[in-house]
């Protein structure tokens, strides 16, 4: 599918919010970490929050992809972090990243509306993603942070269009970029050059307080690509 790519800025929020919540409120982690799921306004409302945050950090970039009829079908987020700065690393669904950053744009939203989240699971869950930023910690690199794509527009290219930006960023400044996978992602990026570091797996049956309402192990990659 033919999109341009171009950079977002703050009169795209609410589509870029929306595209955002039709995507993690399908992810497994979504509804154990947001209360009331499906919780549309409540996702929305900080998907915009996070973003608005992103948009205002230094050494953000966020492409967005329109289509020809200038519809915007999918946005992607790489930031460039210093040996000295904390990482505000991507938080899938609403998750505490692997390096969290209490000013980064993630911790900022969530600290607006803690009372969207179920804060049992967010605090049980984000020290395990917190083992993981020895992983980058004092390492200039990019973190790409939010990839997404309308659902009925997935699988035409897109994903891979906005992604190649973002690593071209990084290649043409000779640095490594790191990003936290999705499971549905994890395959796309290993395609792209990522390689597995680590990663970390969550039961969310027992989070589910064990109703068995199909849901199982969840795993996360940090995962990491050199500059070509």
């Amino acid at each position: 599918m033919e999109v341009t790519l171009s950079p977002a800025d703050a009169t795209d929020l609410p589509i870029l919010a929306e595209i955002n919540r039709l995507v993690y409120m399908r992810e497994a982690i979504s509804m154990i970490a947001f209360k009331n799921w499906p919780a549309e306004t409540n996702m929305f409302n900080f998907f915009q929050s996070r973003i608005k945050q992103l948009m205002e950090t230094p050494n953000a970039h966020i492409f967005k992809a329109t289509s020809k009829t200038g519809e915007i079908v999918g946005f992607i987020s790489c930031t460039l972090a210093h040996e000295k700065d904390g990482v505000e690393a991507g938080v899938e669904a609403g998750v505490k990243a692997p390096a969290p950053d209490p000013n980064g744009p993630t911790s900022k939203a969530m600290g607006q509306m803690e009372d969207i989240f179920n804060m049992e699971f967010i605090k049980g869950w984000a020290p395990v993603m917190e083992s993981m930023k020895d992983l980058i910690n004092g390492m200039k690199h990019y973190y790409l942070s939010t990839f997404v794509v309308t659902p009925e527009y997935q699988g035409k290219g897109i994903g891979s269009k906005l992604l190649r930006r973002c690593l071209e960023i990084a290649d043409k400044d000779g640095l490594p970029t790191w990003l936290s996978a999705l499971p549905g992602s994890h395959n796309l990026y290993l395609r792209f050059g990522f390689v597995d570091v680590e990663h970390k797996d969550v039961d969310l049956n027992k989070w589910d307080h064990h109703r068995f309402r199909g849901f199982g192990i969840y795993r996360q990659h940090s995962m990491m690509r050199q500059p070509k």
